[in-house]
C-alpha cells in the first residue's frame, strides 16, 4: 500500500547528545490522514518532524540511520530544498521563519523561490493569508504583529507552498481560541483537498484535529491509537506530559461510561442518568469566593483613561481603567492583538501613555522611572530567549541584584534563593542555552525574582511547555502569590486562569470589556465571545447544569447521583 510517510527503524543521535533523540521509530501514515505526535518535552517530536524534510541529518550533525520514504520515494539522497515543494514545516520557533519587511513578502518568499508564475503566486498569497485570518495584515511589518499574529503569518508562509505533506510543530501554541479554530478549519480544508498533516501538540483541543495520536517517549513510540481512544485515557496522557480533556477526567472520577468528550453532551448525559448538583456544596464554593474577594489588599496599581497609539497610527489601547490590589493574581485575557502586552508595558514604564496614565503605589509611572520601578515590578517576557543572555545560570540569576548595586554576598544570597525557588539549585554552572524551554522559562523567572519585586508580570508564561512543565511554572506562581507577591499574567489559556488566578480582565480591540472574579468572568460566555474566547470545558459543562465550575474537583464534589 502506498504511504504518505513510512519510517523504518529511524534513529538519530545529535552530535553532542548523550542518548538517541529518535530510537528505532516505526511509523506509517496514509495519504490524507491527520496524525498528532505528542509527548513530553525532549521526547523526540520535533526531531522526528525535522527528519521528514531532511533538515536532519543535512543541517544537524549526528548519527543517523534507518529508512524513510515520503510518498513512496526514499529521501535518503535528497537535499532539503528538493523536498520544499512537497513537505512544508511550520517551526516551533515561528519567529525564525519571518524575516521580510512586510507580511505578504514573507508569504511570497517560498513560491517565488519555487519559480511560481506571478499571477499564481498572487493567488496563493491571498488564499494563504485569508485561510489564517490575516488578509488585512498583508502590508504590516511582521515585527509589529503580536505573537499570535506572527504565528498565523508563519503558517500562511507554508500554506503558500501548497505542499502535499504539512508539518505543524506546536504551530498553534500562541493562538487564541479563534486562531486555533481558524487553524483547525485550515486542517479540515487540507484534509478535504487530500493533503496529509502531522501536528505536534500538547493540548487536547488541538489533538482533536487529528484522526490518530502517536505518543513518543525518549525517542520511542510508546502508544498510538484513534483520537478518542487516546484522549479517553487520562493516566496515559498525564504520564506523557499531555493535558487530558477535563470531561475524560470527570467521567473517570465519577466512574461513568462511555466517556463524553464534548462538555455540553457530557452534561446532558449525566442529567439523563439522574446526576444532580448539591446545593450545600455550591453554597460553600460561593462562600469561599466571597472570602477571597474580602481578603484583597490595598490598591497598588491604578490605570485611568489609559490610551496608547503606536507611531504607525495603530491605537492599541482606548480608555483603559484598571485597579490591581496587593496580593491579586490577575489574568489579562483576550484575543491576539487585543492590547494585553501593550497594557502591561505601561505598568512599569516600558511604554509612555498617549493619554491618561498609571499610578504605582500612589506615584505616577513614567518611562524615566524604569530603573527604579524595576526593583518593585518584575517583567518576564513571553519568550525566555528574549530575556536570557548570560552563558551561566548563576550569572543570569545574579544580574538584577548586581545591576542594582548590591554587595556580592547579598547577590549570592538573592540569586541562590531565586534558583532554589524555581528548582534550578545545583545547576549554577550550566549553560542556559543548552536547557529545555521549560527550564529556560524558569531561569527567566529566577532572573526577575532575584530583584525581590513586589509585583511580577508574566507574558504567556506557559507557551511551548508540556503539561508537566506548565503545572510546575503555574504552581510556582501560585506559591509566590500565597507568599504575598502580586501576580499578573497575560494568557488566552483559560484552563490556567480557572485553576490559578483569582481575578480576570478581558481585553478586546484595545478596550477592557469585562473584569471581576475568575468564576464571574468565565461564567459569561456571551461576553467572552466578543473577545474570541471560550470558557474552559469544565466551566461550559457546569453552566449547562447551572453553575460555572473552575475545576474537575469542584464538579466531582458537587455532583451526586439521585435515585
Amino acid at each position: 500500500m502506498n504511504a504518505a510517510v513510512r519510517a523504518r527503524d529511524l534513529r538519530f543521535q545529535y552530535q553532542r547528545g548523550k542518548t538517541f533523540a529518535l530510537d528505532g521509530i516505526e511509523f506509517e501514515q496514509a495519504p490524507g490522514e491527520a496524525v498528532a505526535v505528542a509527548g513530553k518535552s525532549g521526547a523526540g517530536k520535533s526531531s522526528f518532524l525535522l527528519c521528514l524534510n531532511r533538515i536532519i541529518p543535512n543541517f544537524y550533525r549526528g548519527e543517523f540511520s534507518g529508512d524513510l520514504e515520503i510518498f513512496s520515494e526514499s529521501v535518503k539522497d535528497l537535499r532539503t530544498f528538493q523536498l520544499a515543494s512537497r513537505v512544508g514545516l511550520v517551526l516551533q520557533d515561528f519567529e525564525s521563519q519571518l524575516f521580510s519587511t512586510r507580511a505578504e513578502l514573507d508569504v511570497a518568499f517560498g513560491p517565488e523561490n519555487l519559480g511560481i508564475p506571478r499571477e499564481e503566486m498572487g493567488r496563493r498569497i491571498a488564499s494563504a493569508l485569508e485561510a489564517v485570518g490575516m488578509e488585512n495584515f498583508r502590508d504590516r511589518a511582521p515585527e509589529s504583529l503580536s505573537g499570535g499574529e506572527q504565528q498565523r503569518l508563519a503558517i500562511a508562509s507554508v500554506l503558500a507552498l501548497a505542499p502535499e505533506l504539512i508539518l505543524f510543530d506546536e504551530a498553534v501554541t500562541d493562538l487564541d481560541p479563534l486562531g486555533r479554530e481558524q487553524v483547525a478549519a485550515v486542517m479540515r480544508q487540507l484534509k478535504a483537498q487530500g493533503r496529509t498533516v502531522i501536528l505536534v501538540d500538547y493540548e487536547p483541543e488541538d489533538l482533536l484535529m487529528a484522526d490518530r495520536i502517536v505518543i513518543l517517549d525518549h525517542g520511542k513510540i510508546v502508544a498510538e491509537g484513534s483520537r478518542d481512544k487516546i484522549l479517553c485515557d487520562p493516566a496515559l496522557l498525564i504520564a506523557h506530559g499531555i493535558r487530558p480533556p477535563e470531561m475524560a477526567e470527570l467521567f473517570k472520577e465519577l466512574k461513568v461510561s462511555p466517556f463524553q468528550l464534548d462538555p455540553i453532551a457530557a452534561a446532558r448525559a449525566l442529567r439523563n442518568q439522574n446526576w444532580n448538583l448539591q446545593r450545600e456544596v455550591l453554597d460553600r464554593i460561593r462562600s469561599a469566593d466571597e472570602e477571597k474577594e474580602k481578603r484583597r489588599g490595598e490598591l497598588l496599581i491604578q490605570a485611568r483613561g489609559l490610551e496608547h497609539v503606536y507611531p504607525n497610527g495603530n491605537q492599541a489601547l482606548s480608555g483603559i481603567d484598571l485597579e490591581i490590589r496587593r496580593g491579586d493574581f490577575l489574568a489579562l485575557i483576550g484575543q491576539n492583538g487585543s492590547g494585553k502586552t501593550t497594557l502591561v508595558k505601561h505598568l512599569n514604564g516600558l511604554l509612555p501613555a498617549t493619554k491618561g496614565g498609571v499610578k504605582f503605589d500612589g506615584r505616577e509611572v513614567r518611562p524615566e522611572l524604569i530603573s527604579e520601578l524595576g526593583r518593585d515590578i518584575g517583567y518576564v517576557f513571553q519568550n525566555p530567549d528574549h530575556q536570557i543572555f548570560s552563558n551561566r545560570v548563576y550569572d543570569e540569576a545574579a544580574f538584577a541584584p548586581r545591576n542594582f548595586g548590591f554587595v556580592e554576598s547579598e547577590v549570592k544570597q538573592r540569586a541562590g534563593a531565586a534558583l532554589e525557588l524555581v528548582g534550578l539549585s545545583g545547576r549554577e554552572n550550566e549553560n542556559p542555552f543548552l536547557m529545555t524551554k521549560g527550564e529556560r522559562q524558569r531561569l527567566a523567572i529566577a532572573g526577575v525574582l532575584s530583584a525581590q519585586p513586589r509585583v511580577l508580570i508574566f507574558d504567556e508564561p506557559t507557551t511551548g511547555l508540556d503539561y508537566t512543565e506548565q503545572q510546575k511554572v503555574m504552581d510556582l506562581l501560585q506559591r509566590l502569590n500565597r507568599e504575598g507577591k502580586t501576580i499578573i499574567i497575560i494568557t488566552h489559556t483559560l484552563w490556567l486562569v480557572a485553576r490559578y488566578a483569582s481575578r480576570a480582565a478581558v481585553m478586546a480591540r484595545g478596550r477592557k470589556i469585562l473584569e471581576g472574579g475568575v468564576r464571574e468572568v468565565l461564567s459569561r460566555p456571551e461576553k467572552l465571545k466578543e473577545a474570541s474566547l471560550i470558557p474552559p470545558e469544565i466551566t461550559r459543562f457546569g453552566l449547562e447544569l447551572g453553575f460555572g465550575f473552575l475545576s474537575v474537583g469542584e464538579a466531582v464534589r458537587a455532583l451526586r447521583r439521585g435515585p
